[in-house]
């Protein structure tokens, strides 16, 4: 879902992976020395589906407008300290 939401906000192709864990897989890889280089390992990289922006740039633009204003909106609630709780025992 957040690979789909990113191509939304970004107003932009996105390219899914055959397998979508190809970072992590590659990167375990190299480290116990299944492949030599990346250059080894590119050439297996496939790929699943291509998504193509369905929306206006100018659309995109505000959605992530009021999506940052939301983020923006939700920070801060929480006291920074412990010694700001009130935490009342019940008897």
């Amino acid at each position: 879902m957040r690979f789909y939401v990113s191509g939304i906000l970004l107003a932009a192709e996105l390219v899914r992976p055959a397998i979508i864990e190809t970072t992590a897989l590659g990167a375990a890889y190299l480290a116990v020395g299944f492949w030599k280089d990346m250059g080894e390992i590119s050439t297996l990289w496939k790929v699943d589906k291509v998504f193509e922006p369905k929306m206006t740039r100018e659309r995109a633009s505000d959605l992530r407008g009021r999506w940052n204003e939301a983020l923006i909106r939700s920070k801060g609630w929480e006291p920074k300290e412990k010694s700001e709780l009130k935490v009342t025992e019940s008897k």
